[in-house]
């Protein structure tokens, strides 16, 4: 667990945002089994952050 937590801390912040929302999301499902719930937050909201991230700010068709 420690490893993905600094996968995810060191991403580059050029890097493809989907392999790091990955992350989060293992490391959310990881420290909800544990019990942890500040740490669930914390990885929930940097995968809504970079939900945001990677939506386009015009539709397709334009």
């Amino acid at each position: 667990m420690q490893r993905l937590v600094q996968y995810e801390a060191e991403y580059p912040e050029w890097g493809n945002p989907e392999y790091r929302r990955r992350a989060c999301a293992l490391l959310t499902l990881w420290y909800g089994d544990a019990g942890d719930v500040d740490r669930v937050l914390t990885y929930c909201r940097k995968m809504e952050e970079l939900a945001c991230e990677a939506r386009p700010s015009l539709p397709f068709w334009s």
